[in-house]
This record gives C-alpha cells, structure tokens and sequence, in this order.
C-alpha cells in the first residue's frame, strides 16, 4: 500500500466501524483495540489501520505525514520490546 496519501477506502471503513462502536457505547480508550479486531480479518494491516485510526480521531488528526511517522515509531517501538 501507498503510505504517502491515505487510502479513502480503509477511511470510510474506519468511520463506518467507529460509528458502530459509538453505538455500541464502547470507551474510547477501548475504540482502537476493537477496530482493530474488525479490521485485520479484512486483510487490513495493523500498521495501517494505527496510521488511518490517528489520522482521523487521534492525536495527529487531519495530518497524514505524522499519522504515517507515528505509526512508524510505535511499530519501531515493539519490535524492540
């Protein structure tokens, strides 16, 4: 996949999944964990779907190039661990 430019569709999947879980009333702190595990059967990468989570609702929300370095450094980080 392409990291320099989101992918619109994993996007609109993200949003339709967070609505779901915001129905569903799950916390938000439990949000990624749950999208994650609707996403990855899909065929969806973790590192992508950290990277689109954050560029839509996280902390770099609405910039991709630092939606696409954090998810670097987090992946970075476990491998370490």
């Amino acid at each position: 996949m392409k990291r320099n430019i989101p992918d619109q569709n994993l996007l609109n999947r993200i949003n339709n999944c967070l609505q779901i879980l915001r129905e569903r009333n799950i916390k938000r702190s439990r949000e990624y964990p749950e999208l994650k595990a609707m996403l990855l059967p899909q065929g969806y990468k973790a590192f992508d779907i950290f990277a689109h989570y954050n560029y839509l609702t996280g902390s770099t929300k609405g910039d991709w190039a630092a939606s696409v370095k954090l998810a670097a450094y987090v992946a970075q980080r476990k491998k370490v661990s």
